[in-house]
């Protein structure tokens, strides 16, 4: 801070003293000019690039004199198209009786008492097209004659309540396209003038940027650019520490933010892993189903069989037991391979009820896995959709990480 407060000063003293001693040419006529007594002397500025944006002090004018003239005699000093700035030195040195002075798109950006406390004579003062913001309270305390203010196109946004009141023969003000607004910006009668000073009075065209606090007449105009500079410091200052502010909750937001993303990362993992261990258990169960369904198509063809087994069987057993009731058996071995075939037959039906039953049970064993592959599959289905969910989540920590990456970077270069 030290070190930006003594570039200031350094900058301020080098606006202020060291300045440049230059000398204009004029063209000096005889013209009219609004809201002035008939035709006054001037001196028209022609040579504008001796004015390179400091302050300079104004050692000589040089130019063709109509007939019994001279520079005393020169009461309009007019400048136009200029690199000025600063309010030239030492003009009331040259031009003794200056009246009028106009300076019009000349980049001027102050003007102080101080400035125009040599012209005690002065009548008219235009200011047209330059970047002029503040009328301070003391700036014509010295120039009580005024009576026409051109302050037309300047960036004024700021008077101070006094600085007109004292003016008792201004009868003409020219406000128009500045920040500050009257509802008549263009005013050519006294009384007219004194509703335009009464509104200022009243606070009208006050701008927080600046104070209204009356800078004495015999101020240095280096004391009141330091003021200046130091006052824009000083907003500048506050201006950081609200950034600083800003970004200080946006970095607490991005704690924050972090922390639930850590969080919503653990919900992830655990979720992938219930999800790979549901996966695996389903495969198991698909696995499982696949080897029943061969089983049970075993078990039909085995059943097939059996069922055209013991449909042979009876249709024998019919066969015997009829030639029996028809007495038919002609001999005993007949009736032992009758009693053979019945053993067989006995076998072979129990056989087949056993086979039947452990058919019975296998298909009651299906149908419980069966049920179990499908709360399997539904909690697949709800697994598939917790990724589709995961898909989009990490989306969002890709803009997340994003906005963090620009974040830091703005919090490393506030």
């Amino acid at each position: 801070m030290k070190f930006i407060g003594l570039a200031i000063l350094i900058c301020c003293f080098s606006n202020f003293t060291v300045g440049n001693s230059v000398t204009i040419e004029c063209n000096y006529y005889m013209d009219s000019w609004w809201q002035t007594n008939g035709n006054e002397y001037q001196c028209d500025v022609q040579n504008k690039e001796v004015f390179n944006g400091n302050r300079v002090t104004i050692e000589k004018a040089e130019g063709n004199h109509q007939s019994g003239k001279s520079d005393d005699d020169v009461k309009f000093f007019y400048l136009t198209g200029a690199n000025l700035k600063y309010f030239p030195r030492n003009l009331e040195n040259i031009f003794k009786n200056l009246e009028l002075i106009y300076i019009y798109d000349s980049k001027l950006i102050e003007i102080t008492s101080e400035d125009l406390k040599p012209f005690p004579k002065l009548k008219n003062f235009k200011l047209y097209e330059n970047p002029i913001e503040v009328i301070r309270e003391d700036l014509f305390i010295n120039n009580p004659d005024l009576e026409v203010l051109y302050l037309w196109d300047n960036e004024i946004n700021h008077i101070d309540p006094k600085a007109l009141s004292h003016l008792n023969k201004l009868r003409a003000i020219y406000f128009n396209d500045n920040v500050c607004k009257f509802d008549k910006d263009q005013v050519e009668t006294r009384s007219e003038v004194l509703e335009i000073i009464e509104k200022i009075e009243q606070g009208q065209c006050l701008s927080p940027k600046y104070t209204t606090t009356t800078t004495t007449t015999t101020e240095n105009p280096l004391i009141l650019e330091i003021k200046q500079h130091k006052q824009q410091n000083e907003q500048n200052q506050n201006e950081i520490l609200k950034l600083k502010n800003v970004f200080n909750e946006k970095e607490q937001n991005n704690i924050k933010l972090t922390e639930e993303i850590q969080k919503f990362r653990k919900i992830i993992e655990e979720q992938e892993k219930e999800l790979k261990k549901q996966r695996t258990q389903n495969e198991d169960l698909t696995k499982k189903n696949q080897e029943m369904k061969v089983k049970i198509k075993v078990f039909e063809a085995k059943n097939e069989e059996m069922k055209q087994n013991i449909e042979k069987i009876l249709k024998f057993s019919e066969k015997l037991f009829d030639k029996l009731e028809k007495h038919e058996i002609k001999s005993q071995n007949d009736f032992i391979k009758l009693s053979a075939e019945q053993s067989k037959l006995s076998t072979n039906y129990e056989s087949l009820n056993d086979q039947f039953s452990n058919f019975t049970l296998l298909a009651v064993e299906l149908m419980e896995k069966e049920e179990e592959l499908k709360v399997a599959n539904i909690k697949l289905d709800q697994c598939d959709a917790k990724i589709r969910e995961k898909s989009a989540n990490d989306e969002l920590e890709k803009q997340i990480d994003e906005f963090s990456k620009k974040f830091n970077d703005n919090t490393k270069n506030p």
